[in-house]
């Protein structure tokens, strides 16, 4: 006796593209002697989601996974002070977001939060 063909396997279902992308490249026009001084600081966090929940701000619709990947180069206690900061302002710029989440109005929170940073 012969087994019934298998079932051809489901389509996967179509996933939504996160609603921003960021993409980055740069260049240094410091002397080598400088650039061996590791002014950069980055903040890295995976899970955004959590953070808001911990911080108590409400976050828009963004879609899971959200994280937030940053780097800041400069002078040491400038760049420090955005890595240890940047979380907090893009948050309270997505928090004012109201209605439907777009590309332009994650781009304009996030330059929200640099700016304010940059004050």
């Amino acid at each position: 006796m012969m087994a019934a063909p298998a079932a051809p396997a489901a389509a996967p279902a179509a996933t939504e593209q996160p609603a921003l992308h960021l993409y980055s490249a740069g260049f240094s026009t410091r002397s080598a002697e400088n650039q061996k001084k590791a002014n950069a600081r980055h903040v890295l966090i995976p899970k955004l989601d959590v953070v808001a929940k911990a911080l108590k701000k409400p976050l828009p619709a963004l879609g899971l996974p959200c994280g937030l990947f940053a780097v800041f180069d400069g002078e040491p206690l400038a760049s420090e002070h955005c890595a240890k900061n940047m979380h907090v302002q893009l948050l309270q710029h997505l928090a004012k977001i109201d209605g439907k989440v777009t590309d332009q109005v994650l781009k304009r929170a996030l330059r929200g939060a640099v700016a304010t940073l940059d004050q």
